[in-house]
């Protein structure tokens, strides 16, 4: 299989992941541990504190319902018999579940020198030897690798130690009752077998004890299914001294603003239904904020599918002048002239507009693409006049935009020839300036205004949507997954289904006849909901959702990721180059002993036809 377009893979993926909890299901779960066992000292820490427990979690949620549907499982499979790593990887699934692993924790503790110093290590609750054996093809990979390395077995208090010397350093590991750990220091392994044979006294010298790590994570809450957590002030340091010895020292100020920020923790949770994402930037002395109002949901209505608000004055923080900007951009100066003749500076965005920016993608049933809206408060009406007109205004060579006044509510539309469906707009009212990529977008948001609290407000789903974040202060959003997803799938799916039944690749491990359909999906779908606030001593970022936004902006990455690859390894294969010579049959030679010693023999007629057994 050499090309598999996206969609496949997201499917793929999803039915492998719930096959891998769905393994884990019959064990019980346990206490975590891994912030007891990991160092004081530790700069970066990953957890997932209980796999079994996830496991159970995971039936529950929408996306362990979208994989039972039967369409998705009649989808599925012809995957699940015929592409190579799904039979490994369910193979892999069986060994990992006879080991039934707890708890996985990594742990960096230094990133001074040529490799960071780590120690990690999991909990197992099934056979010893099962583990033993999970173990044994990355032992044997890492010593492929390193040849030249040495191993031996040294004591410590009646354990068995393993390490491995190498080129680069060593590695060191042991079993301790139902934990293996792993770390390429050997005095902090020993020391993380200290504390997990002190229960007792673990907080003492651990990360668990850490003033620090303590406020970072006492907001993402309890029972997490994975956790992230960095000391923020050892990377700036360590920052501060590659700056330095670069020559390009950073300024007090720089590194001052910097320290203010002592950590991060994230924390991701299972959740009923939904999946919940939680981020906390620890920063000493901040002060909480007033609520963000999010007075452009005005704007919203019934077709809304994407709403996001926050704080404008971030963005229109600019300078007096643009300066070498305003010359490497278009048509810049000579607006910076014109504003200057106004009495105005960039600067003066500022205080003109704001202090909530709002974004909006509408897509109507009867539409074949989505909508977008940018909505802006306005402080000065006056300037924002005397802005909006000038900025519009046209010069020599270029035509100004066409300006119309009604009710109240100024419009300019851009002189943009030869695109009948694109027309930016921008309106100006008392309170509100509003861009379009069309005059008909702008007019019909301007048209709701005067409803006041209806669109998302009125709606169920949005409201129960935030319920489930904290009230915002500087940044909101919403995804109306199920829309979104009916009409994306909606477009594409005739496009999949043809790249599917036209692809001899791709067709020999999926059933184009088989994609599920949108409702079989979609039905399971539930809103998107993203909260930033300033909270006491930090920044506070909340998403929930059958996905997150993170979730989403990760997915949307690696979605771009798996249907450039095939693109990307066309364009770097030596072979899709017309000029690249072809590989030379070399002789046989010690050097090169899986090379064959004569040309295959011919293959007759007969057993070209014939198919292999396997395959049958």
């Amino acid at each position: 299989m050499k090309k598999l377009i996206p969609a496949g893979v997201l499917l793929l993926v999803l039915a492998a992941a719930a096959l891998f909890f769905l393994k884990l299901r019959r064990y019980l779960p346990e206490a975590p541990r891994g912030a007891e066992l990991a160092p004081a000292e530790t700069i970066f820490f990953a957890q997932l504190p209980n796999l079994r427990r996830s496991a159970l979690r995971f039936p529950q949620t929408s996306l362990y319902k979208i994989w039972q549907e039967p369409e998705m499982q009649a989808f599925l499979e012809k995957p699940r018999q015929k592409v190579p790593w799904m039979r490994l990887w369910q193979a892999k699934c069986d060994q990992i579940a006879r080991v039934a692993p707890g708890e996985v924790f990594v742990a960096v503790t230094s990133i001074e020198g040529p490799a960071a110093t780590f120690v990690a290590g999991f909990s197992f609750a099934g056979d010893p030897a099962d583990a033993e054996a999970l173990l044994a093809e990355p032992r044997a990979e890492f010593k492929r690798h390193w040849p030249a390395g040495k191993s031996d077995i040294s004591g410590y208090k009646g354990r068995d130690i393993e390490t491995f010397t190498y080129a680069q350093g060593e590695l060191a590991s042991c079993f301790n009752g139902r934990w293996f750990f792993l770390a390429n220091d050997l005095a902090l392994l020993r020391a993380t077998l200290d504390r997990a044979e002190n229960p007792a006294g673990a907080l003492a010298g651990s990360l668990a004890g850490n003033p620090i790590f303590q406020q970072a994570s006492a907001p993402l809450g309890t029972a997490l299914d994975a956790m992230l957590y960095g000391q923020l002030t050892s990377l700036t340091d360590r920052l501060g001294s590659l700056a330095a010895a670069s020559g390009r020292a950073m300024e007090a100020g720089q590194i001052a603003a910097f320290k203010k920020n002592q950590a991060i923790a994230a924390g991701a949770k299972i959740d009923g239904t939904q999946l919940r994402d939680t981020i906390f930037i620890l920063s000493p002395g901040t002060a909480p904020q007033e609520p963000l109002p999010r007075n452009t949901l005005a704007f919203s209505g019934a077709q809304t599918l994407l709403y996001f608000a926050t704080g404008a004055a971030t963005l229109l923080q600019l300078p007096d002048s643009l300066g070498l900007w305003s010359g490497l951009l278009p048509g810049f100066a000579a607006k910076e002239e014109a504003l200057a003749a106004e009495g105005l500076k960039w600067k003066d965005l500022e205080r003109t507009f704001g202090p909530e920016l709002g974004s909006m993608v509408d897509w109507p049933d009867e539409a074949s693409v989505p909508t977008l809206l940018v909505m802006l408060e306005v402080r000065d009406r006056e300037r924002a006049r005397r802005f909006v007109e000038t900025l519009t205004a046209g010069g020599i060579g270029n035509p100004g935009w066409t300006r119309q006044q009604k009710g109240g509510v100024a419009t300019f539309q851009a002189p943009l020839e030869g695109f009948p469906f694109v027309q930016p707009t921008i309106a100006l009212s008392g309170e509100f300036a509003l861009f379009g990529l069309n005059s008909a977008v702008v007019t019909g948001a301007l048209s709701r205004l005067p409803s006041g609290n209806g669109g998302l407000r009125a709606m169920p789903a949005f409201s129960e949507a935030s319920r489930l974040v904290s009230e915002p202060t500087a940044a909101f959003g919403y995804l109306d997954s199920q829309k979104l997803f009916d009409h994306a799938y909606g477009i594409l799916r005739p496009f999949i289904t043809m790249s599917l039944a036209f692809s001899p690749d791709t067709g020999s491990y999926i059933d184009a006849g088989k994609l599920p359909s949108a409702g079989a999906v979609s039905k399971h779908l539930s809103p998107s909901v993203l909260s930033q606030s300033t909270a006491k001593n930090g920044t506070l970022i909340e998403s929930a959702g059958t996905l997150t936004f993170d979730q989403l902006l990760l997915a949307s990455i690696g979605w771009g990721v798996a249907a450039a690859l095939p693109t990307a390894q066309n364009f770097l294969s030596p072979a899709a180059s017309p000029s690249a010579p072809a590989d030379p049959q070399l002789p046989p030679s010690p050097q090169n002993p899986d090379l064959p010693t004569a040309p295959p023999a011919p293959v007759p007629a007969s057993a070209q036809s014939a198919e292999p057994a396997e395959h049958k």
